[in-house]
């Protein structure tokens, strides 16, 4: 099994060195998602899967699509505000460490881990045709989500055991020396699938819903609509995290809102404002 861990992981790794956007975009999501942050190749420095699929994603646009990197990098929406952030970890490791190299070197890792998936992200995704996207992914999602409903089902994550057991070091809250139980309350289910915890998880497939279902009535058949939303509904039940299961029906009760004639708007509007009247 671990073959073939390492066959998908360099399969996705050769893919966003893809020449097309969609594909590349694709490939670097999947690999995030597929390989979790708690495991790392090389031990020091540490790399993780996830360092080698952003930064080949990063060296990709910057050497062959320069012209869009740079243009696509002056329109980020966030400059200034991730800017605020870099220098107040900077500052805040000079006051405490000063100009001690190391602490700036732990300073920019960490300040990377959060904020480089978002800024490449934003590159890349200012060249996509969605609906590329959307396709792509759709069967390796699904694929994903299946064993994520048997994970809930059997209470036993295979996937991620075997995936975190085929690389060199591994820091997670399971062991990996026996099938994986995220459920630890016996009143409601939990599973990860592959991130490091239920909320994790949770925050995914909220991301996922908010990502895919607007789209979806125009893109997909009503085949693959019935899939997607049996299948990714099912998997937010087995998760568990109630924080994400509110926010998916926000979205989809928005989604229901949005689509009907403006006096239905103004209605539910007046009716969720005596709502809130009266649970305050």
């Amino acid at each position: 099994m671990s073959l073939v861990v390492y066959i998908i992981f360099f399969v996705l790794l050769f893919l966003v060195l893809s020449k097309k956007a969609e594909l590349r975009f694709s490939s670097f999501f999947l690999g995030l998602m597929i390989f979790p942050s708690c495991i790392w190749i090389v031990d020091s420095p540490k790399i993780e899967p996830f360092h080698i699929f952003l930064f080949t994603l990063f060296c990709v646009e910057f050497f062959f699509n320069f012209k869009d990197f740079k243009r696509n990098l002056k329109s980020f929406p966030f400059v200034i505000p991730i800017l605020g952030v870099f220098f107040s970890f900077a500052l805040t490791v000079y006051s405490n460490e000063g100009l001690d190299m190391g602490k700036c070197y732990t300073m920019i890792r960490n300040f990377t881990d959060i904020y480089g998936p978002l800024i490449i992200a934003y590159i890349v995704g200012k060249q996509l045709k969605e609906d590329s996207v959307l396709e792509q992914i759709y069967w390796p999602l699904l694929i994903l989500g299946f064993l994520g409903i048997i994970e809930g089902l059997f209470q036993a994550n295979y996937p991620f055991q075997v995936i975190c057991s085929s690389f060199p070091y591994y820091n997670g809250f399971y062991s990996l020396n026996e099938p994986v139980q995220a459920s630890i309350d016996t009143w409601r289910s939990r599973t990860l699938l592959t991130t490091c915890h239920p909320t994790s998880f949770g925050a995914l497939l909220c991301a996922l819903v908010f990502f895919y279902a607007p789209q979806a009535k125009a893109r997909l058949s009503s085949v693959k609509n019935f899939f997607f939303y049996a299948v990714f509904l099912s998997n937010l039940y087995f998760c568990g995290c109630r924080t994400a299961m509110v926010l998916a029906a926000i979205a989809f009760i928005y989604m229901f809102v949005w689509r009907q004639n403006i006096y239905f708007k103004v209605a539910f509007a007046i009716a969720m404002a005596f709502v809130v009247i009266i649970l305050g």
